[in-house]
């Protein structure tokens, strides 16, 4: 680490020599603590808003339109999430069969292929695989409808 020439800074003729010495003497310090700091990669904020970004802490804590654009995710997450449960429950009486592979295959909570599903089912993967992709576009529909009941 190689700390630059300091200039001295003279504060006039009406400030006493020891006031300006000790200023500048404040002023070194200050730029070789800046320098060690750097050296020690140590990184140095200029403002509130930098200090929060860097401490690591969540935007929404300190950033209020951050936080109002995460509670409008969670309320708009939330009314996908209840048009999904009512969409399952038609779904189910809809479609009994294929409501129970998509309910094996992505709400059982263990992982479940497609080969494991044909075997317990006794029909091909490929129909199983089928009745999955078709399964989830119909639901996907109705989901749809129950979040732009208008639409």
């Amino acid at each position: 680490m190689q700390i630059r020439k300091y200039k001295y800074i003279k504060l006039g003729d009406d400030v006493s020599e020891d006031v300006e010495r000790i200023y500048n003497k404040a002023l070194r310090r200050e730029q070789y603590l800046t320098e060690c700091s750097i050296a020690h990669g140590i990184v140095l904020f200029g403002s509130e808003s930098d200090l929060y970004t860097l401490s690591g802490l969540p935007r929404e804590m300190y950033d209020p339109a951050a936080a109002a654009a995460l509670a409008e995710q969670e309320e708009q997450h939330e009314k996908e999430l209840q048009a999904l449960r009512l969409a399952l429950q038609d779904f189910k009486k809809i479609k009994p069969y294929e409501y129970e592979l998509i309910r094996e295959y992505f709400l059982s909570g263990k992982k479940v292929t497609h080969l494991e599903l044909a075997k317990k089912w006794g029909k091909p993967e490929s129909s199983i695989r089928r009745s999955i992709k078709r399964s989830l576009e119909q639901l996907r529909d109705i989901v749809v409808k129950y979040i732009n009941p208008n639409g």
